[in-house]
């Protein structure tokens, strides 16, 4: 899978994917295509790809090509993404990136129970490269990445020349789980691939002969989910905020009734 991402500050952006599958991958979707309306391909594509640009509109038709001899079928689609940047008061302007089919194949191990194997898609293997065009030169700031086990292997090479930014990666499962003694291990590294698959890419904008901040590439910012102990903590304030609330509300009421009875007392 090849996905270009020709990112624009201010005009349309554009994106365009190309993904030429084999084996048993190429007969589903020759099934899927031979199944399924151009509309209805159209729209489910469409769909997905919205999940990670607002408003991203198809330009012309899905391109379909297969090579019956050897297997092998290519699939090209091409969007325009009218507003791709978000833009804070403060100046910071960014947008988030996530490789959505190495997400979607790499089970999140936050939940699993630590004496249980965890499921793997297998057979699965997968070479996405990104390429983005940036509006002017950039980093990114996590290095390469390489992982094997008895279980799966991961690479990830970043490429970056001034603007230009080429991210490969290549997800291979070796059996149908991830062993219940391998599962620690695992979730620290899910923790470093998660970084290089779903990404942040920032450009700070600052006054006129201000020092300038280097645009760059970092992992999607987490928030803390809320706790039971954060809830503990609130509750004082929230009572007597409360109590303070009732207490002012109803003196109010005292005192205007009382303004009331004197103004028109005899």
């Amino acid at each position: 899978i090849t996905e270009t991402l020709d990112a624009r500050y201010y005009d349309t952006s554009w994106f365009s994917i190309t993904s030429i599958y084999s084996g048993g991958a190429a007969d589903d979707v020759r099934g899927m295509f031979a199944e399924t309306s151009e509309k209805d391909l159209a729209d489910t594509y469409r769909k997905d790809y919205s999940e990670l640009f607002d408003d991203i509109r198809q330009q012309g038709h899905i391109s379909y090509s297969e090579d019956s001899e050897k297997n092998i079928v290519t699939v090209s689609k091409r969007y325009a993404i009218p507003q791709l940047w978000d833009t804070e008061k403060t100046g910071k302007r960014y947008f988030e990136f996530r490789s959505r089919i190495l997400e979607q194949n790499l089970p999140d191990p936050a939940d699993a129970p630590d004496n249980t194997p965890l499921a793997l898609s297998f057979p699965f293997n997968v070479h996405y490269t990104l390429n983005i065009s940036l509006p002017e030169d950039w980093s990114f700031s996590d290095g390469p990445l390489h992982i094997q086990n008895d279980s799966y292997q991961f690479d990830f090479i970043p490429e970056v020349n001034g603007s230009n930014m080429s991210l490969r990666y290549t997800f291979k499962t070796l059996r149908d789980n991830i062993s219940a003694a391998d599962l620690q291990q695992y979730k620290a590294d899910y923790k470093r691939i998660s970084d290089r698959i779903s990404f942040q890419l920032v450009n700070n904008i600052t006054p006129d002969n201000a020092p300038r901040e280097e645009p760059s590439a970092s992992p999607v910012p987490t928030q803390a989910p809320f706790s039971f102990r954060d809830w503990k903590v609130c509750l004082p304030a929230i009572w007597l905020t409360f109590f303070f609330s009732l207490f002012f509300s109803r003196l109010f009421q005292y005192l205007n009734s009382r303004g009331e009875e004197t103004l028109y007392a005899p």
